[in-house]
């Protein structure tokens, strides 16, 4: 194939690498930073679905490729509008 040679990442190694590099206080320091940042973006361009009980959990959308990229979805088999027995 043509172009450059494949890089393998992985998040645990790199994050890993970089409590070596700065420490365990201020990799969190910096993680907690990024995540709020982004989660103060994210309610632009995401919305939460969820999906309750096993006619709600439609994992095959997602397997298929219909899932929609501005939506994330919350699956649970319970079904909190169930009777519980």
């Amino acid at each position: 194939m043509a172009g450059p040679a494949p890089i393998l990442f992985s998040a645990p190694t790199y994050g890993n690498r970089r409590v070596t590099e700065w420490g365990m206080q201020e990799f969190q320091k910096r993680t907690t930073f990024a995540m709020r940042q982004f989660l103060t973006t994210m309610e632009r361009w995401l919305t939460i679905v969820e999906r309750n009980g096993p006619q709600g959990v439609e994992r095959n959308m997602i397997l298929e490729g219909r899932a929609n990229s501005a939506e994330g979805y919350l699956a649970s088999l319970h079904d909190p509008k169930a009777m519980n027995p």
